[in-house]
């Protein structure tokens, strides 16, 4: 073969590669990260308080003209339970009568519930091993004793019944949360995105 028609070759075959590529009949492993990412980050929790740490494509099928990708994302707590309720406290004070309203509601569940007991135990315990977030403290020199423990009650309440099957006050860095994620992606002339997850 000469060197003319072997250059053609290698290039007839990177072209038909880089085709072959662009009309991909799945979505590629770079696209269905970059949605599930997408996908975690569009939830408070997950975007403030959680990082992707690895994720595994364990199905796929074709839907009509979209297709379907299952995934298991492993996601890691960047931070301690306190600073969840730190940021929930602080924005409950600076937050609008509504949500002062919505305090006490809480501060009631939580006593119905029983979280407040727990919470106690908590704050007397494990949350005494953990550096309290600066905005906290701040908080705990402008308002009363009374409105800071009224808050903190509350939050815990608020996040234990509305995140309790995520997290709890055990949370601590590198936490480990496994979810499973179905995702649809569309095939359009820049290739495939993703369209729900």
């Amino acid at each position: 073969m000469s060197i003319f028609s072997r250059t053609l070759f290698i290039s007839t075959v990177a072209l038909a590669g880089a085709l072959a590529g662009c009309t991909q009949n799945t979505p590629s492993d770079k696209v269905v990260r970059d949605h599930l990412q997408r996908t975690i980050s569009s939830y408070d929790l997950y975007a403030s308080y959680f990082k992707l740490d690895t994720w595994e494509r364990e199905n796929g099928w074709k839907d009509n003209d979209n297709y379907v990708v299952v995934a298991d994302a492993t996601l890691k707590s960047k931070v301690h339970y306190l600073q969840v309720l730190s940021d929930c406290v602080v924005g409950m004070e600076d937050g609008t009568v509504v949500e002062s309203l919505q305090a006490g509601i809480h501060m009631l569940q939580g006593k119905l519930l029983g979280t407040e007991k727990a919470f106690v135990q908590y704050w007397n315990g494990p949350a005494t091993q953990v550096p309290q977030p600066q905005a906290l403290q701040e908080l705990s020199q402008r308002i009363s004793k009374e409105r800071i423990d009224g808050l903190l009650k509350a939050c815990d309440a608020y996040l234990i019944s509305t995140y309790g099957h995520l997290i709890d006050r055990t949370l601590s860095p590198e936490t480990e949360l496994v979810r499973k994620y179905t995702m649809t992606f569309k095939q359009s002339e820049k290739g495939w995105m993703g369209i729900s997850g």
